[in-house]
């Protein structure tokens, strides 16, 4: 994963070859490898609602952060009936997967929630939005491909032969009922900054 990100960086930004950049695996709960004090930016892009505990995160961001420094992060927002991680959010549910064990995959979408979070964390929410994407998949191969559930939901604990066998039942069952024809799933994110006080 680290050569995929740096060749990543190469290839997406070759006008920058000359700036330093370091790549780590680090939990968002974790980031030891960052001295306290250091960031002027802390950027993380759908990630924060599959973290098990959001205030442990926020406070490591803060930590990381210089005062004033930028929080930006964006999360999946707004549950419904097609949206498109709702068959995922009901198989971790059925299943008992970690981290949602006691919240689903939308815990983050509404504003005061976040603000709440972010005040109890040291920081001070600047701006919330959502921003709206219908996404149109042909068949249930392409939604796999598409939402990388099974990578999603092993990374914390290795699955069993068991549970990868229901997940993939749960999963298709779920989405043969929730799929209507010709009409896009919607992947709804909330898209937050925050400035650490």
């Amino acid at each position: 994963m680290v050569e995929l990100t740096k060749a990543r960086i190469h290839h997406e930004c070759p006008e920058h070859d000359n700036i330093k950049s370091t790549v780590h695996i680090a939990s968002l709960d974790d980031l030891k490898m960052i001295r306290s004090g250091k960031l002027e930016l802390y950027h993380s892009n759908l990630c924060f609602h599959l973290v098990p505990d959001v205030t442990v995160t926020l406070k490591e961001a803060n930590r990381v952060l210089k005062p004033g420094g930028k929080l930006c992060f964006s999360t999946i927002a707004q549950k419904r009936e097609d949206s498109l991680l709702l068959p995922l959010d009901l198989i971790a549910e059925q299943l008992n997967f970690p981290p949602y064990k006691e919240r689903d995959l939308f815990h983050l979408g509404e504003r005061e929630t976040v603000k709440q979070h972010l005040e109890n964390t040291g920081f001070r929410l600047d701006l919330f939005w959502y921003q709206n994407i219908g996404v149109y998949l042909a068949n249930f191969e392409e939604y796999l491909a598409t939402t990388n559930t099974h990578e999603l939901l092993a990374y914390k604990e290795k699955l069993t032969e068991e549970q990868v066998q229901k997940f993939f039942a749960y999963t298709r069952e779920n989405y043969a009922r929730l799929k209507r024809n010709n009409t896009p799933f919607d992947f709804t994110c909330a898209m937050i900054v925050a400035t650490k006080l």
